[in-house]
C-alpha cells in the first residue's frame, strides 16, 4: 500500500460529509484503464520475439531456440509448434488461419500451410540474420535482414531473390499491397541518415533521404496505417510520421521516452501502440499528437514487438514472455474498504485510516467535506490544511465521487480524530 503523507481532521460540527474526488488522467480512454498483463503458465521459458494474431482468438508467438507458440482462444492457453530448427526466430507472419511464414537467425527460413500444425524449410540464398517477413498475398512476400539482405518471392517461398537496395541492417518491414511496401534500418554513412527505402512497383527500392534524422540511430520499424500515413521507431525514442507517404519531411513526435523502440503498430490513423527496451510501451490517441506511458509492470528488459488486434486486445512479446492488452472498464471505479458498512477502522498506534482501492489510471484525489448535507457546499482538503477532524457525535457519510456515478459508505459514529489517506491497487483478478 501507498501512504499519503496528508493527514486531515474535521473541526466539531452536527454533521459532517467527506467526498473523495477522483480524477482520471488518461489521454486515451477516459473512464477506462488500459492494462497490460503477463500471460502466465507459458510451456516454455525462452524469450520470445514476434507475434502475430489473425482474428481476436487465434495467435502465434515466436523466439528463441526456434519456439513457437499458437493460441486459439485469446492468448488464455498456448500451445507448442515443432519447428523442426533451433535457430531463434525473429520474425512470424500469417496471412490466414492455415498460410503462415516465419524466418531468423543463421538463414532461417520456414513455412506451414496448416496453421503451423507442421512446418517446413524453404531454401534461403544467404546465412545471414534475417529480422522481418511479410506477405501480400499467398505468391508475394520479403524478408529484410542484417547486411543489404532484402529478399522477394513471387511463388509462396519456393524460391528467394535478392533485390538491389542501399540499405544497412534492416529490421523494419512493411507491405502494403503487392507492389507497394516500405523498409527501415541502419544508419547508412553515404546517405547520412538511418535506412529508409520505398517501391512503388514491387521491384526498384528507392532510399529516401527526408526522414529527417541525421543522427546515428537505427530506424528499428516502420508501419503504415493507410496509404498516406505512416510512422517510424528507433533509437533514443525517436518517432517521426508521414502524413502523405513519405512524399514531404517526415515530423519529428514526442515519444516522451529516451529507451529505444523497436515495434510500432496502428489500427487506424490516430490510434497506435509502440514498445522497446526497459518494458516500455507507449500509446497515441491522436496520431500522434501526444503519446503516454502504459503499464506494463516491467522496468527492465525488452519488449520486442506488439500486435494490436483491435481498440481492447493486443499482445506484446519481448524476454519476460508474452503481455496481453486489455481495456479494462470497471463496474465501480473505487472500492472504499475502511471505513466500511460494518465500522472496520483501519487503525496504526494512534492514526486511523481511510483506505481505498483504485483502478489503474486513477490518480489526484481530492478530498472534500461538507457540513450541511451531501448536496454541499463541499470544502476541498489541501495538503496546505493543516486540520480538519471529524466529527465526535453524529455519523457522517463518505462519498467516493467519480462523476457522473455517486458511491456512498457511512461512516460509523466516530470520534473527533485525525486521519490519514491510504489507497492500494485495484487486484483484476
Amino acid at each position: 500500500m501507498e501512504e499519503h503523507l496528508t493527514l486531515f481532521q474535521f473541526k466539531p460540527a452536527q454533521r459532517a460529509w467527506l467526498c473523495l474526488l477522483l480524477l482520471l488522467t488518461s489521454i486515451l480512454l477516459p473512464m477506462q484503464a488500459q492494462i497490460w498483463t503477463p500471460i502466465a503458465g507459458l510451456p516454455v521459458t525462452d524469450q520470445l520475439k514476434t507475434v502475430k494474431f489473425i482474428d481476436i482468438s487465434t495467435g502465434w508467438a515466436a523466439g528463441e531456440s526456434g519456439t513457437i507458440l499458437k493460441t486459439t482462444d485469446g492468448g488464455m492457453t498456448w500451445a507448442p509448434q515443432t519447428s523442426g530448427i533451433t535457430s531463434t526466430i525473429r520474425s512470424i507472419f500469417f496471412l490466414d488461419a492455415n498460410n503462415g511464414w516465419a524466418c531468423g537467425d543463421e538463414g532461417t527460413i520456414i513455412a506451414t500451410t496448416n496453421g503451423g500444425t507442421t512446418w517446413s524449410p524453404q531454401t534461403s540464398p544467404y546465412s545471414s540474420q534475417y529480422n522481418s517477413i511479410r506477405f501480400a498475398n499467398a505468391s508475394t512476400g520479403w524478408i529484410v535482414g542484417n547486411g543489404s539482405v532484402l529478399l522477394k518471392t513471387i511463388n509462396g517461398g519456393l524460391n528467394w531473390t535478392q533485390q538491389a537496395n542501399q540499405g544497412v541492417s534492416m529490421w523494419g518491414l512493411d507491405i502494403l499491397s503487392a507492389t507497394t511496401g516500405w523498409v527501415s534500418g541502419g544508419f547508412n554513412n553515404t546517405q547520412n541518415s538511418p535506412t529508409l527505402l520505398k517501391t512503388i512497383n514491387g521491384t526498384a527500392w528507392t532510399y529516401q533521404t527526408n526522414s529527417g534524422v541525421t543522427s546515428f540511430v537505427t530506424f528499428n520499424d516502420v508501419r503504415f496505417a493507410d496509404t498516406n500515413n505512416g510512422w517510424l521507431v528507433g533509437g533514443n525514442g525517436i518517432i517521426r510520421h508521414t502524413a502523405d507517404a513519405g512524399a514531404t519531411t517526415w515530423a519529428g513526435q514526442t515519444s516522451g521516452t529516451q529507451y529505444e523502440l523497436l515495434g510500432v503498430d496502428f489500427l487506424s490513423n490516430t490510434k497506435g501502440y509502440a514498445c522497446g527496451r526497459q518494458g516500455i510501451i507507449i500509446a497515441t490517441g491522436n496520431g500522434g499528437t501526444a503519446w503516454a506511458a502504459q503499464s506494463t509492470g516491467m522496468t527492465a528488459g525488452t519488449i520486442w514487438e506488439l500486435d494490436m488486434v483491435n481498440d481492447t486486445t493486443g499482445f506484446a512479446v519481448g524476454d519476460s514472455g508474452i503481455l496481453k492488452y486489455q481495456v479494462y472498464i470497471p463496474t465501480q471505479p473505487i472500492d472504499l474498504l475502511q471505513p466500511n458498512d460494518g465500522g472496520d477502522i483501519y487503525q496504526v498506534g494512534t492514526k486511523r485510516y481511510i483506505i481505498w482501492q483504485a483502478q489503474a489510471g486513477i490518480t489526484n484525489v481530492k478530498l472534500q467535506y461538507s457540513t450541511t448535507g451531501n448536496t454541499g457546499p463541499w470544502t476541498t482538503i489541501t495538503p496546505s490544511t493543516p486540520a480538519a477532524r471529524c466529527p465526535k457525535s453524529r455519523s457522517t457519510m463518505l462519498n467516493g465521487l467519480l462523476s457522473p456515478l455517486l458511491y456512498s459508505r457511512w461512516l460509523p459514529k466516530m470520534e473527533e480524530s485525525s486521519f490519514g489517506i491510504l489507497k492500494t491497487t485495484l487486484s483484476l483478478d
